[in-house]
């Protein structure tokens, strides 16, 4: 089984003007290892290294011509209508559900970024730069399928991402060899958080401390939150708490709106009330 390399977070945005680094936006979506054979697909596995390839058909009809015994690392996600990939009320609709309506309602595309073993063998020690080349030679985009693009730029594509709304950034060392299982500095993430000022209208204790109720607005809209805060005792109902978060998501049944990976860290600003713990 294969480990996949994995990115460390940073918060430092310098990082952007790095222009011997790599730049390719963070896809939303689920982490996706893909075996071919013979141009075929024959194994699709999780990070975890869970075999996944039932919930997601459309992807073992994908063909790689010419390509044998290669092991693909990439990302599975579901687009939105303005190409944006989606995680909550997308791919993750996927994961819970492959019924032949799901399927249709939405469809799954694999963003591959590495190449990890190449007819039959393993060219995890090569730089980056000659794995993603050797990438972009072999595979040809078609609907469902599209290596993810790259730039020196790291610069303009923030601005993108921040304009896109979209997840974040991934910075790569070019010269980077490829560290199963390891969480290295040499590729990173840095993410397009945002801030909400929540009004606490209730409270919830569990053993990971409290968790909050309440309200804020984003682009003049009401947005519900939920958040935990980890190690807090107290909260008085009507303190004011600034909450890092994601994304906003819409309930297409109720109509609700709410943020989506809500975090509450130290460095939150809290008015009009006090936090105990």
């Amino acid at each position: 089984m294969i480990s996949p390399m994995l990115l460390k977070e940073i918060k430092d945005k310098d990082e952007l003007k790095d222009r011997t680094k790599l730049f390719q936006v963070k896809e939303d979506g689920i982490r996706l290892l893909l075996h071919v054979k013979g141009g075929k697909v024959v194994g699709m596995f999780s990070r975890s290294g869970r075999p996944v390839g039932f919930l997601f058909p459309e992807l073992r009809e994908i063909e790689f011509p010419g390509l044998d015994m290669a092991v693909i690392d990439g990302e599975a996600t579901v687009m939105d209508e303005n190409g944006r990939s989606v995680f909550y009320g997308g791919i993750d609709q996927r994961s819970h559900s492959f019924h032949p309506e799901r399927l249709k309602s939405h469809p799954v595309t694999f963003l591959p970024f590495d190449l990890i073993y190449l007819n039959g063998k393993s060219i995890k020690h090569k730089p980056y730069s000659e794995r993603l080349q050797m990438l972009q030679d072999l595979v040809k985009p078609i609907k469902n399928l599209k290596v993810v693009e790259t730039s020196n730029d790291g610069e303009a594509l923030w601005n993108k991402v921040k304009t896109e709304d979209r997840e974040g950034i991934v910075i790569k060392d070019p010269n980077a060899p490829y560290e199963e299982g390891v969480r290295s500095n040499r590729y990173q993430k840095l993410k397009n958080y945002k801030e909400v000022v929540v009004t606490v209208d209730k409270t919830e204790e569990n053993p990971k401390g409290l968790k909050i109720y309440g309200t804020g607005t984003v682009n003049g809209e009401t947005v519900d939150v939920e958040a935990q805060c980890a190690g807090v005792d107290h909260i008085e109902i009507g303190t004011q708490i600034k909450v890092t978060y994601m994304q906003v998501t819409r309930n297409k049944e109720t109509g609700r709106v709410s943020v989506r990976q809500p975090v509450i860290t130290k460095e939150s600003k809290i008015e009009g009330g006090l936090i105990e713990g």
